[in-house]
């Protein structure tokens, strides 16, 4: 679970890092949208990852 919480750390960052650094140039600014978009569907499928075994035991 900690490496799945440091992973989904890193993806947090690099949301906000990256476009804002790497993909501010002008040449590179029209793959902002494409990476957050995809950066977007890993951290959804890593969250459906670490949550998928969060079930009421009853």
């Amino acid at each position: 679970m900690k490496r799945e919480l440091l992973l989904f750390l890193i993806i947090l960052l690099s949301a906000y890092l990256l476009p804002y650094t790497l993909f501010s140039l002008r040449e590179l600014a029209a793959y902002t949208y494409f990476f957050w978009c995809i950066d977007a569907l890993v951290a959804i499928g890593l969250m459906f990852y670490m949550t998928r075994e969060w079930r009421d035991q009853k």
